[in-house]
């Protein structure tokens, strides 16, 4: 069940309850009133139930309704999951990137506010790596500030990528060569001095988190498979 399931199934449930207190009370009232008090009564507790229901109705949006996000991605969707681009900057040679990413969908009713990406590597491939422990941010490729995905939208988030002509040498690395690096920031930018985000040769368990700051986190575990060959940089899902 999920939180907003279970946030309509509470508000239901105590809303029938309240509906038998009252049906009780009005009992109990017309037991032991005469008829002139329980007219007061009765519109006394109609209007206390009206106010309740008005406040109650007004916050269904508020706090029942909310962000529902999801992780997608298909792997026979290579032009758009695994896209292969040019980067071009300013004073500098273009350099030719293939990328691994996701979408995130917002299947919810209300806007996901500020949503974050995280990384957390789980398990890599046996020997010396380069690639470190510690959560890495990653890289929102629409947009430079943490985005906001509207109801029924989606972004991308970029989650590695290799380059033509990159590999520098890494004494005990798999095969001796960095062959991709996880998407953060600094490593988009300059990869040759952000060793702690590089991968040699092999496969990465990782997990995957979008936060937000009105839903409550989403996570998914993935498979990163670097390959020897730039362009066969590639992921998996893996399904709970």
């Amino acid at each position: 069940m999920t939180s907003l399931s279970l946030k309509r199934w509470l508000f239901g449930f105590a809303f029938a309850c309240i509906i038998i207190l009252f049906s009780i009370l009005t009992v109990y009232i017309r037991n032991f009133f005469d008829i002139n008090q329980l007219v007061q009564y009765g519109v006394f507790l109609a209007t206390a139930f009206s106010l309740f229901a008005y406040v109650a109705f007004s916050s269904w949006d508020k706090f029942l309704e909310e962000p529902d996000l999801s992780i997608l991605h298909d792997r026979a969707m290579q032009d758009f999951y695994n896209p292969q681009m040019v980067i071009l900057y300013p004073n500098r040679a273009p350099r030719e990137r293939r990328f691994i990413r996701v979408i995130v969908k917002n299947r919810g009713s209300r806007t996901a506010n500020r949503c974050l990406a995280r990384l957390q590597l789980k398990q890599r491939p046996e020997g010396n790596h380069t690639l470190s422990t510690e959560p890495k941010t990653l890289i929102w490729p629409d947009t430079i500030e943490l985005p906001n995905i509207p109801p029924q939208s989606e972004f991308a988030v970029n989650i590695a990528f290799s380059e033509r002509g990159l590999n520098p040498a890494f004494r005990g690395a798999c095969d001796g060569f960095i062959r991709a690096w996880i998407c953060t920031r600094d490593a988009f930018n300059e990869p040759n001095f952000r060793l702690q985000d590089a991968m040699c040769r092999g496969d990465y368990r990782c997990t995957l988190t979008i936060f937000s700051d009105n839903s409550y986190p989403v996570s998914k575990d993935i498979l990163i498979q670097v390959a020897a060959d730039w362009e066969d940089l590639n992921m998996n899902l893996i399904e709970d």
